[in-house]
């Protein structure tokens, strides 16, 4: 679980060191980035949908999806935390990738972005920690599914 974790983590930390090493292709890749971090948050979301009952929290997930952007990174550890795969972590992974890429700003302002980012995925698995039967994990499925989905739909990068 624990390897799992960083794994999933490591590619934002990749991108931001890919982005340190080829500063010239950022700007022309950055079309393609968008288009890869959309699909894997739709891919996620979809896979979520496919493995969990939906319930009516899909109207909480979309109204929070379109409103708040900072939240990518919590709900995608809990879908590490529902969805317990190597086909989630390694789309998470590929999403921190283009992620850490476009993080702009002083090595400072990345390292803060890298940080609440991590913190925001650890959130879930603290709380989920062990296998602790869910109560609502149909809930929670569903609010992620909807998040991630409205996200890849209505983009706009956080603190970029």
């Amino acid at each position: 679980m624990k390897f799992i974790l960083f794994l999933c983590f490591a590619g934002l930390l990749v991108g931001t060191l890919l982005a340190k090493l080829c500063k010239e292709e950022i700007p022309k890749g950055k079309k393609y980035f968008n288009i890869i971090m959309r699909g894997c948050l739709a891919l996620v979301g979809i896979k979520i949908m496919y493995n969990f009952k939906i319930s009516l929290t899909v109207i909480l997930g979309i109204i929070v999806g379109y409103f708040v952007s900072m939240l990518d990174y919590l709900v995608l550890g809990a879908a590490l935390v529902l969805l317990l795969e190597p086909v989630t972590s390694g789309l998470i992974f590929l999403y921190g990738m283009p992620y850490g890429s476009l993080i702009k700003g002083k090595a400072k302002d990345k390292l803060k972005v890298v940080m609440i980012n991590f913190i925001l995925f650890l959130l879930p698995l603290l709380l989920f920690i062990g296998n602790v039967n869910l109560r609502y994990e149909n809930e929670i499925a569903a609010f992620c599914a909807a998040y991630l989905i409205t996200r890849a739909l209505k983009w706009k990068l956080p603190m970029l």
